[in-house]
This record gives C-alpha cells, sequence and structure tokens, in this order.
C-alpha cells in the first residue's frame, strides 16, 4: 500500500526538520544553560538581518535584545549566525562573571560553528570561532595548550581568507596569540611574527582602536621599558580614536585596558 503523506502530516515533518536544522535556539526558546536577559525591559522584536541592523554603537542592552531575536530565528541565514556568533563574543568579552561569559562564549562557538557547517574553510566563521575559543581559554588558562593548536590554525586561515574582516580582526588577535601564547618547545608562542601580524593590522586599519591598543599591549608585554615611548604614541592614537566616534558597549572595556597598561608601564 502507498502512503501518501496528509498536509498535516507534512507540516509536523517540516517543523521536526527545522528544528534538527535550527539545533538548540529553536523557536520554542533557548535551552537551558544559555544566558538568559529577564532583565530587558523592551527590544524590538524583529529578528536583525545581520551586523548593518544594529544601530551605531550599540549598548549592552541592543546587543542582548538582537540575540534574544535571533535565538527564535528557526533557519539563520548566514549573515544572523554570522551577527549572533559576535555579539556572542562581544558580550562574553564584557562579561565579569565567569560562568555567565563563559556561556556566552560556548553559545559564541556554536554559532560559528554553524557558519563552518558545511563550509569548514569559510575564513569568517574559523575567526570567530576562535574568538569565542579564546574566551573559553582566557577563563581556563590550564586548559589552553589543548585548545591553543586548533585557535592557532583557525587564525591562520581567516588571515590568509579574510584579514580585513572586523577591521583586521584575525591579523590582531593571531598576532596577540603569539605574543601572550607561551614560546616554543611548551607553545606556539613567538614575539616577533606577533608584532609584525600586529603591525600589519595598524597599517592596514589604522582608524580601529583596537589596532593600536593590541601593538601597545604587545610591545609592553616584548619590550617592556624600551618601548615605553612607543607604547605612549600607541595609546594616544587609541584614545583619540576612542574620543571620535561611538563605540557602543566594547568602549568601556577598552578603556579599562588602557588604564589597566598605563598602569603596569607606569605611563600618564
Amino acid at each position: 500500500m502507498n502512503f501518501r503523506p496528509t498536509p498535516r502530516v507534512c507540516r509536523i515533518a517540516f517543523a521536526v526538520l527545522a528544528a534538527a536544522l535550527a539545533g538548540p535556539f529553536a523557536a520554542c526558546g533557548p535551552v537551558t544553560g544559555i544566558v538568559r536577559f529577564d532583565t530587558l525591559a523592551t527590544c524590538p522584536h524583529q529578528p536583525p538581518t545581520g551586523p548593518e541592523s544594529l544601530p551605531p554603537g550599540p549598548t549592552k542592552e541592543d546587543l542582548q535584545c538582537a540575540l534574544s531575536e535571533l535565538r527564535q530565528v528557526i533557519i539563520p541565514t548566514p549573515a544572523q549566525n554570522l551577527l549572533a556568533a559576535k555579539i556572542s563574543a562581544e558580550l562574553a568579552a564584557g562579561e565579569t562573571v565567569i560562568a555567565v561569559s563563559e556561556k556566552l562564549a560556548g553559545e559564541g562557538k556554536w554559532w560559528a560553528e554553524r557558519m563552518l557547517f558545511g563550509a569548514t574553510n569559510d575564513p569568517v566563521g574559523l575567526y570567530l570561532l576562535a574568538v569565542n575559543m579564546g574566551q573559553l581559554i582566557i577563563r581556563h588558562p590550564l586548559k589552553a595548550l589543548k585548545d591553543l593548536p586548533k585557535v592557532e590554525r583557525s587564525l591562520k586561515k581567516a588571515v590568509a581568507g579574510a584579514p580585513d574582516f572586523d577591521e583586521g580582526g584575525p591579523l590582531r588577535v593571531l598576532g596577540m596569540l603569539y605574543v601572550k601564547a607561551p614560546a616554543w618547545p611548551q607553545g606556539i608562542g613567538d614575539s616577533d611574527k606577533g608584532l609584525e601580524l600586529l603591525e600589519q593590522a595598524v597599517e592596514r586599519h589604522p582608524d580601529h582602536p583596537l589596532n593600536h591598543f593590541f601593538l601597545a599591549r604587545a610591545l609592553w608585554d616584548v619590550d617592556g621599558d624600551s618601548a615605553r615611548e612607543q607604547i605612549a604614541a600607541q595609546l594616544a592614537i587609541t584614545r583619540n580614536l576612542l574620543a571620535a566616534k561611538d563605540w557602543g558597549y566594547a568602549a568601556g572595556r577598552w578603556n579599562r585596558d588602557i588604564a589597566d597598561l598605563v598602569k603596569d608601564a607606569k605611563l600618564r
């Protein structure tokens, strides 16, 4: 006997397939274990279509609203996966509660892996995967040695395929990874290579404050007091760029990082 599915059966089958494709953030809502943003006042209830949908200089609440809405999309577009991975990393980086930061970075890693499903060498997806993994590594340094090779491989492919994404993001993140990681034979660290990549980020994207700040931070870590003039010059540029534009939620963290470096290097 031949079976002909009824329209109702077709609808149920499609719903099951869509939920499977959507993973843990299907229309039923966020799964247990992710960060809920219960303190939000009102959100637009309109999922952003991509990074261009965010307001200029997005606040923490803007980012939380966008991520909350993206979680409800059954089958997100590549641009929505990208935005969700990026927002998750930004919220994780600014979070002071370790358990909350870990959940956000874990979610960001999941979104990035969705970008890589069927496109395993997508350089932007690999970059966002590495950025979110980096947040997890920061929270658990003892696990870093196990995960660093994967992060390095992802960032190298990102540098090769999309060095200008996020205004030099792959260059500055891989550069700082080489500066901060233990050197051979314990790890992948290479301060010369790291500084070279950070200088490339500054040259290619001189208008992004993080490129200058990361170079300043690396110069202090590598050369210490002998590089104080260069460090001061890069920090001055960083401050000017921060003052010239509304960078949103990230600006608060960047200013705190600048203050820490000024204190460490005994600069004014």
